[in-house]
């Protein structure tokens, strides 16, 4: 009969909404992902139609003045409020933080690569930490200072894990962040078990342990990071810091424990953006290249081996602005090398590759093509073969570009995919367990971090988008530009919007309860004003709740949220199986 067959539907359906909870994600993946596309996509049209029908209600009985209209004007007001402060924060960067950079590395010990990002508008930095598949929970934020626009991660204490060190534009100064944590800081979760019970691999939850930033003095403006070996005493522990209005370099010497003392200053060309460490003369020490923005060239500092270096020396790049660098033996002669992005302006940027060898450094100079206005340039090996590619972020065209090695020193054409409105760093690294390169886009418009899934013959997909305290997962099979755009342009805002919304009804509601001195709204009514403070934009107030905001809506909401669907799931289950066993005869209609 076909009044069956919706209650078979129903009966499918809710067995999956119980279950769907308790399938790891890797033995369901294919289901599991078109679901989660099918879910978001209708709930979407779903709630807009609610709000809409919110609205609509609301003001006919504005209208026509009815019982409670004083109040449909109470809820028309919050709305639009929440309206703004869903999408103004978002507009306006208040909630991504406008991220400048990008660096991966694995923080909690769980050998899973995780993202830690610089947030330049917001001064402080964000871990997003690898559930071992991927995916990533919701970000950890830490003080850094003011205006932070460059990272790396290095172990800079001696105590195997990586600590951070980043620089900071507008007060001028290089702040550390040790870490802290061990492994018994970390819950221990499985991530999934193989078919003959083995446990596969882990990944550890919860927040990494950072001391509060130490701050040392750079030069004027510094922009760019890095860290290397200067002084010979093993590991990566020095740093050095380019100084884009003081056209210098200030060296840190590390004194063993994460510490530094004052900065040693050596001068570069015009206006620095870049810098790298590595062995240009393969005399086991490292040297300091700079890139130049003002001069059109790159600097030279060989090292001494002792934390003191040469004067620099200058190489001319052809053409006009250069905007990064990356090192790197990209013609597999034992020598490196140095790839130099180039500003042409409107027209496609340039890709200078400096190859050196045994007759000297930087000998012969090659062009590629690139993307347009290129901000960012970074080596990984992409195909799993033994030569270095390169990845170009270029906020012009708002792309990421892969340069293909062909194994004899040049570069094939370049694929290139959407990333975000505008991309100024990119980096690679392996953040899925496909056990290929991933690569990770910060995207100063739209104040998010793009990842890229690696499927072999440079062909990728997008991955999650993250945001500063959040995260929105895209599911496996949206891949295009369209769902891009959509998911940026109106699920962010819609998400934020409606979790303002929902926390301006429950205090709205909570506040008339409280009136009749009840503990439970007491509790509604503090949580509804955390979470509505959390979203919006109120400077100081908003980043001092912003972890207990996030604790709410993560931990109360996400348990709230599986007991409902399990509910629901059950109910649909029970009147199912009531109608098709003949228990209950009311939900049948006729044939």
């Amino acid at each position: 009969m076909k009044q069956w067959i919706p209650l078979k539907i129903v009966l499918i359906t809710g067995l999956f909404m119980m279950i769907q909870y308790f399938i790891p994600r890797e033995e369901a993946e294919f289901f599991y992902e078109y679901m989660i596309d099918f879910t978001i996509i209708i709930g979407i049209f779903a709630l807009a139609l609610g709000i809409w029908s919110l609205v609509r209600v609301s003001w006919d009985k504005i209208r026509r003045k009815a019982p409670g209209w004083i109040y449909s004007w109470v809820i028309l007001i919050g709305l639009v409020a929440m309206l703004f402060f869903g999408w103004w924060p978002y507009r306006a960067g208040n909630v991504g933080d406008q991220p400048e950079s990008v660096a991966v590395g694995d923080v909690d010990f769980d050998q899973d690569d995780d993202i830690v990002v610089a947030n330049y508008a917001s001064d402080n930095v964000s871990i997003f930490k690898n559930r071992g598949n991927g995916l990533f929970l919701s970000a950890y934020t830490y003080d850094a200072g003011k205006a932070p626009s460059d990272l790396v991660l290095t172990d800079l204490d001696d105590d195997n894990d990586l600590d951070i060190a980043v620089v900071n534009q507008a007060s001028n100064q290089v702040s550390v962040l040790i870490n802290n944590s061990t492994i018994e800081d970390f819950e221990r979760v499985r991530k999934r078990i193989t078919p003959d019970r083995k446990l596969d691999s882990i990944f550890n939850v919860g927040k990494p342990k950072f001391d509060k930033p130490a701050s040392y003095a750079a030069g004027e403006t510094p922009v760019a990071i890095a860290r290397g070996d200067f002084d010979g005493e093993g590991g990566l522990n020095d740093l050095v810091v380019a100084n884009k209005v003081s056209n210098n370099i200030s060296v840190f010497i590390n004194n063993g424990d994460g510490t530094f003392g004052d900065a040693r200053t050596y001068n570069v060309g015009v206006s620095p953006v870049d810098v790298y460490a590595a062995d240009f003369n393969r005399d086991f020490i490292n040297d300091i290249v700079v890139a130049n923005e003002g001069s059109s060239n790159v600097s030279l500092l060989l090292g001494e081996g002792n934390g003191s270096f040469q004067s620099a020396q200058n190489f001319a790049v052809d053409g006009g602005r250069v905007t990064a660098l990356a090192t790197g033996d990209f013609d597999g002669n034992g020598w490196i090398d140095l790839a130099v992005t180039e500003d042409t302006g409107d027209e496609p940027g340039r890709l200078h590759l400096l190859r050196s060898d045994s007759t000297g450094i930087f000998v012969t100079q090659d062009s590629y093509q690139t993307g347009i206005k290129p901000t960012a340039v970074t080596g990984g090996n992409i195909n799993d073969d033994e030569f270095r590619d390169l990845v170009v972020a270029s906020l012009g065209d708002n792309m990421v570009w892969v340069h293909r090695n062909d194994g004899e020193g040049g570069f094939a054409s370049a694929n290139r995919f959407f990333s975000g409105r505008n991309p100024v760093d990119v980096t690679t690294g392996m953040i899925t367990e496909n056990g290929r390169t991933a690569l990770i886009s910060a995207n100063e418009l739209s104040n998010n971090i793009a990842t890229f899934s690696n499927r072999g013959n440079f062909d990728f997909e997008p991955g999650a988008s993250l945001e500063s305290g959040d995260i929105l997962l895209l599911g496996g099979y949206l891949r295009n530009y369209f769902y891009v755009q959509f998911f940026d342009n109106i699920m962010i805002p819609i998400q934020a919007t409606m979790f303002s919304l929902l926390a301006f009804y429950i205090a709205s509601a909570a506040y008339r309860a409280f009136r009749a001195r009840s503990l439970l709204s007491t509790i509604l009514l503090v949580a509804a004003l955390i979470i509505m403070i959390r979203f919006v934009p109120l400077g100081p107030i908003s980043g001092a709740v912003s972890d207990l905001s996030s604790w709410l809506l993560k931990i109360p909401n996400m348990a709230a949220k599986r007991a409902i669907f399990i509910g629901v799931g059950l109910g649909m289950v029970a009147t199912a199986v009531k109608v098709l066993l003949g228990v209950e005869r009311g939900y049948m209609g006729r044939d």
